[in-house]
């Protein structure tokens, strides 16, 4: 097997559009030519670059109902979603038996406890709470009180540690946490502004 032949698509993604997409609610970018590129991602897109072989983004719109097929392997990626109204997409892949999309689907999940640290299930437990909180106070009916908020924090964490210090754990750990994602968010924008 040669490393750098174009095998056959072993998987298709197929985008089927439930509204109208278009540039205000976030069409899907691609990088017209890059199914080779996947392989060796830096050092590819820097010879396409240097040879002025790299092609430009394309961002199709589609109306309600169009299909959209393309290879799996061709870089791309979705815009935000700038409109007032939601934009659903059903999302169809076909792939070759043998082949398993490790990156996109581990075969463990974020939230499994085995994977996660004691701290982790903590961060877990708490988001599901707050996010429950949220949502039935979005409907109107309050569903905790700022004293009982307090006391099931309270069970929850180490009783050892003080409210400011645990306020200023927690905020140093959001702090990294968008550290992370901005890092990893200007690499991807790397690559598809090269």
């Amino acid at each position: 097997m040669n490393v750098t032949q174009t095998l056959p698509c072993h998987c298709l993604n197929l985008f089927v559009p439930l509204v109208d997409v278009d540039t205000t609610n976030g069409p899907t970018e691609f990088r017209p030519g890059s199914v080779d590129m996947t392989r060796d991602l830096k050092k590819s897109f820097l010879r396409a670059f240097l040879t002025k072989k790299l092609r430009g983004i394309h961002g199709p719109t589609l109306k309600r109902g169009d299909v959209l097929l393309f290879d799996y392997r061709v870089l791309h990626r979705g815009t935000a979603n700038r409109s007032a109204t939601a934009r659903p997409i059903l999302v169809y892949t076909f792939a070759k038996s043998y082949y398993k999309d490790n990156l996109n689907f581990p075969s463990y999940s974020v939230f499994d406890p085995k994977r996660l640290g004691k701290t982790e299930k903590e961060k877990v437990v708490e988001r599901e709470k707050r996010e429950k909180r949220e949502t039935a106070s979005e409907g109107g009916s309050v569903v905790q009180n700022k004293d009982e908020e307090e006391k099931e924090k309270e069970g929850s964490k180490n009783k050892s540690e003080s409210g400011s210090a645990r306020q200023a754990r927690v905020q140093e750990e959001e702090e990294e946490v968008k550290e992370v994602a901005e890092k990893d968010k200007e690499k991807v924008d790397s690559v598809f502004e090269l």
